[in-house]
């Protein structure tokens, strides 16, 4: 079944989501703690390209999950207020929170986030920062970028 959502004076938008799993490898090298990002299903492997997601044109609405995988003995985990700051005009925001109508937080616990990208209008890149805070409270930030090609909106006349 398709679902949508009315914009406005007869514009549609598909609501059904393109699930991508992706895994965040959380490492020490010396005192520095290493993030990584790798696909965990074959949706997320096909749509991660040069170490960036990568969501084509006209493809639909995606619902990304992130799920962390914490080897540094630090007690790593998702950030409760703010897990994610996304930004369509920096590549690294540099405020917190979502400077973009293309991301929002569609869940979150410790070691999980799901985040929605609607993926629509002009074709853009999304900086985002996971920020995650060690068992003594302190941040830990990992930047990755998500190229949106954009489109998937239908007119009705």
């Amino acid at each position: 079944m398709l679902e949508t959502d009315t914009i406005s004076c007869g514009e549609i938008r598909d609501t059904s989501r393109i699930e991508l799993d992706f895994k965040v490898d959380a490492t020490l090298n010396g005192d520095k703690v290493e993030f990584r990002l790798r696909p965990d299903n074959d949706n997320a492997a096909k749509h991660y390209r040069d170490e960036h997601i990568d969501l084509p044109k006209d493809s639909g609405a995606y619902e990304i999950r992130f799920k962390l995988k914490d080897d540094t003995g630090r007690g790593l985990t998702f950030r409760k207020e703010c897990p994610i700051s996304a930004s369509e005009h920096e590549e690294c925001p540099r405020y917190e929170g979502l400077d973009t109508r293309q991301i929002s937080v569609a869940d979150r616990d410790d070691l999980k986030l799901t985040i929605h990208d609607e993926n629509w209008g002009a074709e853009r890149r999304i900086g985002y920062i996971l920020h995650f805070v060690d068992e003594r409270g302190a941040s830990v930030p990992f930047d990755p970028i998500i190229k949106n090609g954009g489109g998937t909106k239908t007119i009705i006349s």
